[in-house]
């Protein structure tokens, strides 16, 4: 009688990373400055319904979960994406310059904040826009969920409009309390419609949930900086590695 031998540890394990090597997708970030591509395999977590733990993947459109994964491989838990701000987040997927102004450097001036919103958006920039951190059960923090938005949460500007005299932004935003209340008297207006004609019925759903108006008054009331990427298609950049060595001499 002859007999097989089985596979050693060694030889299973080996196998297994040469077919997940085949089956992976590479993902660029930028990490401390440097471009490092990520090799991302298809092993999403999931809660015990078979639905995803975390970002949700719609008809399966998985780019977000992968993008999502390359970022936990970084910080080497998905427990440790919580948090962090939008800017940094911007910086590594893009590469491009990015920097966030602070509400009150516009000196409590609502033009200067919606000029600067347009002449960013006119230069096809990417925007967001940040809640503050509020003290739980503080008057601020009642104000902001009665209104229907997050403290301490990135929201993304998608466009900018005028509307029968008021300035109106339109933002997205992931799982808000319900609909904000803006909804009220701007939710008649159609939502980012540029880029949704050919969607079907289940994304369009989606769209309408997580994107909403809101005031310029009510921008400024409610939301702490204003995050501007400074991303274009098409352009090349140079990243030169160089030893800086501080002066230690005397220049008194």
């Amino acid at each position: 009688m002859s007999y097989t031998p089985l596979p050693t540890k060694e030889a299973v394990f080996m196998e297994s990373d040469r077919e997940c090597d085949k089956l992976a997708k590479s993902l660029k970030l930028l990490i401390n400055g440097e471009w490092k591509v990520l090799k991302i395999d298809f092993h999403l977590p999931q809660k015990s319904n078979s639905f995803e733990r975390y970002a949700y993947m719609v008809k399966k459109q998985i780019w977000v979960a992968f993008i999502e994964k390359g970022f936990a491989k970084i910080r080497k838990s998905y427990e440790k994406l919580s948090g962090g701000v939008a800017g940094i987040a911007l910086q590594q997927l893009t590469g491009a310059m990015t920097f966030s102004v602070f509400m009150e450097k516009f000196n409590n001036d609502e033009n200067r904040v919606w000029e600067f919103i347009q002449e960013n958006r006119n230069s096809k920039f990417i925007l967001t826009v940040s809640t503050p951190t509020i003290e739980e059960e503080s008057e601020k923090k009642q104000l902001l969920e009665e209104y229907g938005i997050r403290d301490c949460h990135e929201y993304s500007v998608l466009d900018a409009q005028v509307y029968m005299g008021h300035r109106l932004i339109l933002l997205a935003g992931s799982g808000p309390f319900g609909k904000p209340k803006s909804v009220r008297r701007w939710g008649h207006l159609p939502s980012y419609k540029e880029i949704r004609e050919d969607w079907c019925a289940v994304d369009l759903g989606f769209s309408e949930f997580g994107t909403f108006w809101i005031d310029m008054s009510e921008l400024f009331q409610y939301f702490e900086y204003v995050t501007v990427c400074q991303y274009r298609e098409k352009w090349k950049e140079i990243r030169i590695r160089r030893n800086v060595v501080a002066n230690t001499k005397n220049t008194e």
